[in-house]
């Protein structure tokens, strides 16, 4: 954050613009949740007895895809409101 508000100095020449700082944020927040996400499954699995860890690994990967459907409806209804 400090290096958005940084950009936004008038001295700059050109100033960043608000979107380009927003793509740039977005961009390094998507890398750092992209890489945390394959760790997600094998630390849920790892502490788990031997006989849930298929069951525990599963469960991530479903509520991955449940939670993609549930962003995108959430994105849908509030464009309509």
């Amino acid at each position: 954050m400090a290096v958005t508000f940084g950009k936004q100095c008038p001295d700059q020449d050109p100033p960043l613009s608000i979107v380009g700082a927003i793509v740039v944020l977005r961009f390094i927040t998507g890398v750092g949740v992209g890489d945390d996400r394959p760790l997600s499954e094998i630390i849920s699995s790892e502490f788990a007895a031997v006989g849930l860890c298929g069951k525990l690994m599963m469960a991530v990967f479903a509520f991955e895809g449940w939670g993609n459907l549930f962003g995108c409806a959430d994105y849908l209804h509030g464009l309509h409101h």
